[in-house]
């Protein structure tokens, strides 16, 4: 939080940290070890939700899904988030990159409320794909596995 927001930081978080640092120092904890491996898994973890299957690429599927659109106020779309969770984006983090699609469709569809489940039918690609969209009430970074190209909506 000194970086980030220095402003933020009062005088009893500071306090507090020289306590807690002064226990595990104590205790012979090696504090700069241990953020070394949350760093670790931190990446372990970012890896395992960029991870794809490669016997799923160019076949053409079948899901079932939520839609969740790019922009806010467009009637029809072409290209939307297929997510399989209700109330993602708006009132519940992003899944990983993995269970994220974004799909294409042949043709402009009309914006599904993100309540009601659709299927989708089109050809998976593997597409890494890290973008900031405009979802629920605001804007967030989105990372992507998978695109769904050609789909059909319904």
């Amino acid at each position: 939080m000194q970086k980030a927001e220095p402003k933020a930081v009062t005088e009893a978080m500071l306090t507090e940290a020289e306590n807690a640092q002064a226990l595990l120092q104590a205790d012979n904890v090696d504090i700069d070890h241990l953020i070394e491996q949350r760093l670790v898994i931190m990446e372990k973890r970012h890896q395992a939700s960029m991870a794809t299957n490669s016997l799923l690429e160019d076949k053409d599927i079948e899901m079932h899904g939520y839609m969740v659109a790019l922009q806010s106020g467009n009637d029809k779309v072409t290209e939307f988030l297929l997510v399989p969770n209700v109330g993602t984006c708006s009132h519940k983090a992003l899944p990983a990159a993995n269970q994220i699609l974004l799909v294409k469709a042949t043709q402009a569809v009309d914006v599904k409320p993100t309540y009601l489940p659709i299927k989708v039918n089109g050809t998976l690609r593997i597409t890494h794909i890290s973008q900031k969209s405009f979802i629920g009430d605001g804007e967030k970074q989105v990372d992507i596995s998978y695109t769904l190209e050609d789909a059909e909506i319904q």
